[in-house]
């Protein structure tokens, strides 16, 4: 009975600190106009056909992809607030790495310690963002095709088509799912070609061979399924262009490449590393699907730091069963009932006071969230205070703050619009021209576009432009981190 209750302990305390890690403050620059889009929506009863948010591009046909998310998002901020976000989200994250985790090994200890060494990874991307709509998208996936495979008269896949219909509605990341069926394809594949073979040191369990055929049909069905959606093929031509556009997505720091010598890099590279030592350990016995998908992911987790997560949960199957076949195993019965629950107990601790430590005051009002995430929450205040029909020059980051806690005024630029382009006009170079450190291109591009209002940081080169100039700026309001600058109306006549 006393080794029943350690055990039991044990496990809640270890679900418990997968849970804190899960609870992280909203970090998104793009949450604010997802929450006004969402309630923008909730009040029209229609998604969005063209920009309102922006006066550089009203009307360009923005395709939003998150739309039931940002529905969601806002209706559960109008019932909770922040709070209700943070929690939400954190059980989509707990979901997400606790149902990959649950694949191979059935001890819920062991999934949660699982769950935890991979979502440490993900550290600098999770919290309430739409992203982790897909990273739970994957991981049940993950599930479906593995249940799919391990129990042959199961008609799980059928789940399949339904899952991808709300998932493309939900977040674009719909396509890492595709991704996901063709490399576990891919792998049954070559476990097709090796049990020709067999080989002990390649092959772990030897299981029967999936149909194939039924797999494929379903996935075309759920392909066709995510039509359904009040964007149609517009989805795709979106990500399309959102793609293989790699001169805007090397300008924006969560599209960069991870770099794995830098420390904010580490993560992944000791899972790399991590799962390598795993292999070897074992013998190289290897569910050979399980290496193609984290193999595969690996890479695509490398490519940016946005892709990052994907990695992670991609990684947990071959994670888990590696670290089943050894780690478990290699642990003394004092080790998993008394030690690690003293040690996660701890930690947990830890964590959850710091965390809600800061939290509490930080998510009190938008205003001290605002402050705490270095957004310009004083600025916003005075130009809610000292109202005019503004053509506002704001930083690109901001304007998703902006569109959500100032909705009176428009932006110059938000999170939506780095790929918009129209009639030559690529908004997101006009914003790099205008806050650049070259002054001829950015006192030229305020002139070209009548700008009579520009937010930024007191630290930017600009503001040593405008003081300097002639054309009538003046600075209306300043603290130790942002400035406001107008320009009198009458020297753009």
């Amino acid at each position: 009975m006393r080794n029943k209750l350690i055990e039991a302990a044990s496990q809640y305390l270890m679900f418990g600190l997968l849970v804190v890690m899960s609870l992280r403050l909203p970090n998104d620059p793009d949450m604010g106009w997802h929450l006004r889009n969402g309630q923008d929506v909730i009040s029209n009863l229609s998604v969005p056909r063209g920009d309102i948010y922006s006066w550089t591009m009203p009307g360009y046909p923005w395709v939003a992809h998150e739309w039931l998310t940002d529905v969601l998002m806002a209706f559960i901020h109008s019932i909770a607030g922040l709070w209700g976000l943070v929690v939400v989200f954190a059980a989509i994250i707990v979901g997400a790495f606790y149902i990959a985790s649950s694949i191979h090994i059935k001890s819920t200890l062991m999934r949660s310690l699982i769950a935890i060494i991979t979502l440490l990874v993900s550290w600098n991307i999770i919290g309430a963002r739409p992203q982790m709509i897909t990273l739970l998208g994957v991981a049940v996936v993950l599930y479906v095709l593995f249940a799919y495979r391990d129990q042959r008269s199961s008609r799980i896949i059928y789940w399949l088509p339904p899952l991808f219909a709300l998932w493309a509605n939900l977040h674009g990341g719909f396509v890492a799912g595709f991704a996901i069926i063709m490399l576990f394809i891919t792998g049954e594949f070559i476990r097709r070609v090796l049990l020709a073979k067999p080989s002990k040191k390649i092959l772990k369990n030897i299981r029967p061979i999936i149909k194939f055929r039924p797999l494929i049909i379903v996935s075309a069905i759920s392909f066709l399924a995510t039509f359904i959606n009040p964007y149609g093929w517009r989805v795709y031509q979106e990500l399309i262009q959102t793609y293989s556009d790699s001169a805007i997505l090397g300008s924006i720091s969560e599209w960069i490449g991870v770099n794995l010598l830098q420390t904010s890099g580490y993560n992944i590279a000791i899972l790399g590393i991590l799962l390598v030592v795993l292999l070897a350990a074992n013998r190289w016995r290897v569910d050979i699907t399980k290496l193609v998908i984290a193999v595969a992911m690996f890479y695509v987790g490398i490519s940016s730091w946005r892709h990052m997560p994907l990695f992670a949960v991609a990684s947990i199957p071959l994670l888990a069963e590696q670290f089943d076949l050894l780690i478990s195993r290699g642990l003394s019965d004092m080790s998993q009932k008394i030690i690690m629950p003293l040690v996660v107990l701890l930690l947990t601790a830890g964590m959850g006071y710091n965390y809600f430590s800061v939290s509490i005051p930080a998510l009190s009002s938008p205003k001290n969230y605002g402050l705490y995430l270095n957004y310009p929450a004083g600025p916003v205040e005075y130009l809610r205070n000292n109202p005019k029909n503004r053509k506002l020059l704001n930083e690109y980051n901001w304007g998703g703050y902006l569109i959500w806690q100032l909705p009176e005024q428009k932006v110059f630029i938000d999170g939506r619009m780095a790929i918009w382009k129209d009639n030559g006009t690529e908004i997101f170079w006009e914003f790099k021209k205008l806050l650049g450190a070259e002054k001829e291109p950015a006192m030229a591009g305020l002139k070209e576009w009548n700008i009579d209002t520009v937010l930024t940081k007191a630290s930017h080169p600009i503001n040593f432009f405008l003081s300097n100039s002639d054309d009538g700026w003046s600075q209306v309001y300043a603290d130790n981190l942002y400035v406001i600058w107008e320009r009198d109306t009458k020297s753009l006549q």
